[in-house]
This record gives C-alpha cells, structure tokens and sequence, in this order.
C-alpha cells in the first residue's frame, strides 16, 4: 500500500507571507491541524495547530485595562522549515513509523520540492481499517489460557 493511493491530493496551503491569523482562520473553517506552507508549488514550511497556540500565548499582552492584544506576525515566523516528507511511492507502514515515532499528525507528500499531497494519521488508519477489513463481518476466537 502506497502513500500516493492514500493521501489528500487538494491540499490547503499557505505561502511564507500570510498572516498567522489568516492560518487560524483556515486550520478552524476547514478543521484540519496542518497546513503546508509553498513558494509557488515548492514546499518551503509547515505550521501546526499547536505552532499557532503557542504563538498566541507568548504574543499576548494585557494592559492596565484587562484588554487583550495579539502581535501580528507572519507564517514564516512559526514555520517549521526542515520538514520530514514523504514520497508517493513511500508504502503507508514508512508512513505510520514516521507519525508513530515522531509524534507527528501529518507528513507532507513531495515529489522532489514540489507538493503532491499530504498524508495524516487518519488516512494512515484509515488504510489499515481497509486491508484489514475490520468493518467486514469477520470472526474472532480467543483462546484463554491459564
């Protein structure tokens, strides 16, 4: 099983210079936890969920009168650059090995630079629900020994 068969091909992206709130927006409208950053179709970056939350609490200040601000800052600021990819032709187990021991939630797929796509720990789980066919009517026997 391939990581080109699996992954989400319509990736939603950012570019260095779009705001970090702008990447708050995208991540809530369209539920997702990562979002790849690109210069034209190169991957240059990613940003999690968790990037953003601990950019806006180091960012926020009160004042005398209880206000809360944010600073603004861009994409680039938070990214990480040295991004772990994978490649089409990656097998899924490659994939969940990467996610499982890196504690990662996706993996940007590239073919060379240039994003193809990206692979999450749902799709990978997804891909074993299916060839393992545990929705399929199946039989389970358990042996208990002493």
């Amino acid at each position: 099983m391939y990581v080109g068969r699996r992954m989400t091909r319509k990736v939603i992206t950012l570019s260095p210079m779009d705001t970090v709130r702008d990447a708050q927006r995208i991540l809530e409208e369209n539920r997702i936890h990562h979002l790849p950053v690109v210069e034209g179709e190169d991957l240059v970056g990613i940003v999690s969920d968790t990037d953003l939350r601990k950019w806006f609490l180091r960012g926020e200040t009160v004042d005398g009168k209880g206000t809360v601000s944010r600073r603004i800052g861009n994409v680039r600021e938070i990214m990480t650059r040295d991004v772990i990819t994978m490649s089409p032709g990656d097998t899924i187990e490659d994939a969940l090995l990467v996610l499982h021991r890196r504690r990662f939630g996706a993996l940007p797929v590239v073919e060379g630079k240039k994003l193809v796509g990206i692979v999450t720990k749902a799709d990978v789980l997804a891909a074993f629900i299916d060839s393992l066919n545990i929705e399929g009517i199946g039989v389970r026997i358990e042996v208990i020994l002493p």
